[in-house]
């Protein structure tokens, strides 16, 4: 069956195991549908992945990681918190473009379809919870900080600025504009 309607209503039957071993067998592929207090970030910016790593890192974290065609997939707990939407274009609390995958609202396609491969899958059993830094913006002043230091980032690395002195004078200079304390733009 290459679609099965209405499969996030709580009506929804499962296709029978004869359906999914011939869909399988056509060359389709299944979408799991991500089970509550589960969250998973969909990135496939380097720039990006190598961010969400330090941050997993920084908190001694190891979350499963699905590795895709074109990016990878990191799986969280959402600790029975309030739950994330699903978002295909929002900034992490740093700055950092990522794409939701929600509970009860997306499915992934999982390892063993389309040459994809699991990093860390014991964590699949006993999943950590989403830092804090990756969660979306709130606004604040702090987290606009972020997405502009992300973004001349992104422009130094795309040889947009010159050097580090632009990359410096740019930020400061939008920092003083908007009368931010020295301290957060010290950080």
């Amino acid at each position: 069956i290459p679609t099965c309607i209405g499969w996030t209503s709580s009506g929804y039957k499962n296709p029978s195991a004869e359906h999914v071993n011939r869909h399988l067998t056509l060359g389709g592929w299944i979408g799991h549908l991500i089970p509550p207090n589960h969250h998973a970030l969909d990135i496939e910016d380097p720039d990006t992945i190598r961010l969400v790593r330090a941050v997993c890192d920084h908190h001694g974290i190891k979350p499963p990681i699905n590795r895709t065609n074109n990016g990878v997939q990191f799986i969280f707990s959402t600790n029975g918190s309030q739950p994330l939407s699903g978002n295909s274009n929002r900034r992490t609390r740093l700055g950092a473009p990522v794409t939701d995958r929600a509970a009860l609202k997306n499915y992934l396609l999982l390892p063993d379809m389309l040459d994809r491969t699991w990093e860390n899958p014991e964590s699949l059993y006993n999943l950590p919870v989403i830092p804090d830094e990756l969660l979306p913006q709130r606004n604040t002043l702090e987290d606009v900080a972020c997405e502009l230091a992300w973004e001349l980032g992104v422009a130094y690395r795309a040889g947009h600025l010159a050097g580090f002195e632009d990359l410096a004078a740019a930020l400061m200079s939008f920092c003083v504009d908007l009368a931010m304390p020295e301290a957060l733009i010290c950080e």
